[in-house]
């Protein structure tokens, strides 16, 4: 599982988050929601490595990955999909995917491109154009894709629904659910709160950069209330 336990971190000398702990379990969804700049990307991107911790620590199956580099965290089957449709511009759209999983076996490689592509069949006609020639939602597939070839044990996902329609959706939410059930844990931010909240397993609430709910989804989902007071 992964654990992430009493996390602080910023940018420069501005505090973004304040001690924030949580867990997931390989097979569960965890989705984390909070109002803008509450540090929800920021805990994706220090957990995946592309911020380094002030304090606190971040362990994978026990392994203390503060200090790994974002390549070795790839390798070590983390899976990361940033804010903002990730993608090389400049690469085919089939050289995006199998930049996630560049170092399997060229066979692996090229049976789990095949794989994400069949998932998003928009893909699978463009796989030889430039991804700076696609739509956003179709660049936002991309990423997408590419977390999926790296076959990722720990899934980190920051807003994976934006710019998707809601058919292109829906195969993306059933992708995401599809690695849970293949044994992945998955942390998701989503600004979609009770699409996210309807697939997760738990949610984590964070306000002002801490944590202010962490429980069943269940709960947060029958309780609109207490979202509206999130977002406030």
């Amino acid at each position: 599982m992964l654990i992430v336990s009493d996390l602080t971190v910023g940018y420069g000398k501005k505090t973004v988050l304040f001690s924030v702990s949580l867990r997931v379990e390989f097979g569960e969804i965890l989705t984390v929601i909070g109002p803008n700049g509450c540090g929800k990307s920021t805990l994706i991107k220090t957990v995946g490595g592309l911020m380094r911790p002030w304090d606190g620590s971040v362990k994978l199956d026990g392994v203390d990955t503060r200090h790994l580099a974002t390549w070795e965290l790839a390798r070590s089957g983390v899976g990361l999909l940033p804010q903002g449709r990730s993608v090389f511009k400049d690469l085919t759209v089939r050289e995006n995917i199998e930049s996630g999983c560049y170092w399997m076996s060229r066979q692996r490689c090229s049976d789990r491109v095949e794989r994400a592509l069949e998932q998003f069949p928009d893909l699978h006609g463009k796989s030889a154009s430039l991804a700076k020639h696609l739509s956003g939602g179709e660049q936002q597939q991309i990423a997408l894709a590419r977390v999926l070839a790296a076959e990722p044990r720990t899934v980190l996902l920051d807003e994976p629904f934006v710019g998707l329609a809601p058919a292109v959706l829906d195969r993306a939410r059933a992708a995401i659910i599809a690695m849970r059930q293949a044994g992945a844990a998955v942390i998701m931010v989503e600004q979609r709160v009770q699409v996210a909240l309807a697939m997760s397993d738990r949610v984590c609430a964070l306000k002002l950069g801490r944590v202010v709910y962490d429980g069943e989804s269940t709960t947060m989902r029958d309780d609109q209330t207490w979202l509206r007071r999130l977002f406030l």
